[in-house]
């Protein structure tokens, strides 16, 4: 007896969506386009029925599961860009309908629910060395651009450096996206130039990768 697939109802939906599905993997991301995907928002009912983990901001995506097979489905921190806007979400849960052959994602707009509304730019020094053989920090080259990125600060208090008594602030940035940040990179935002002092990696799935930085002003 032949099981039931219902996954071809999922065409005849209104308001589909178009999507590019990306499985996130530490040796490269692949991703996959998706024309008839279904989008909504969680309800405020369902944001209560799950105890804190989901918001009323979060949606919910559906996708045919032949068209997720060869990345080996969906699971949690996979994305969803959706074509119309642009806007990517994280996905926080992936279940696979069993009769609906498609899988339901649960899913978070990180830049949206963090409140990022300003973008950064990340640079780094050269190799260069000075004639004492130390590194030059006087030429930087970009690493990424167009970060979106909310810096913050953070608590600093007074020192003697070089015979001047300075002030060097520190600050937290929440990024948008995974970057390859290393220490003394440069990070420049709504024109404010730092200094990387820290990279902080994100422990669960709804957290951002965050920085702290420093400027230092006379």
């Amino acid at each position: 007896m032949n099981s039931l697939d219902f996954s071809s109802d999922q065409a005849i939906f209104d308001n589909l969506e178009a999507v590019t599905f990306t499985s996130v993997r530490n040796a490269g991301n692949r991703s996959v386009d998706a024309a008839d995907v279904t989008f909504e928002y969680v309800t405020l009912k369902e944001a209560a029925a799950s105890r804190g983990v989901y918001q009323a901001g979060d949606v919910n995506f559906s996708i045919r599961t032949e068209l997720l097979a060869d990345l080996g489905g969906a699971k949690p921190r996979d994305t969803v860009t959706r074509e119309t806007d642009g806007q990517t979400y994280t996905v926080l849960t992936a279940v696979a309908g069993t009769i609906t052959r498609c899988w339901n994602l649960t899913c978070r707009n990180l830049i949206l629910a963090a409140d990022l509304r300003s973008t950064g730019t990340l640079s780094r020094p050269s190799n260069a060395q000075d004639a004492a053989g130390r590194p030059t920090l006087g030429s930087y080259s970009d690493v990424a651009s167009g970060i979106a990125c909310r810096v913050q600060p953070e608590s600093s208090s007074a020192t003697d450096a070089q015979g001047r008594r300075q002030m060097p602030k520190r600050y937290t940035t929440y990024l948008g996206t995974q970057v390859d940040v290393r220490a003394k990179d440069r990070f420049v935002s709504d024109g404010q130039t730092y200094t990387v002092l820290e990279v902080r990696s994100p422990e669960r799935i709804d957290e951002l990768m965050s920085l702290v930085l420093e400027r230092i002003t006379p």
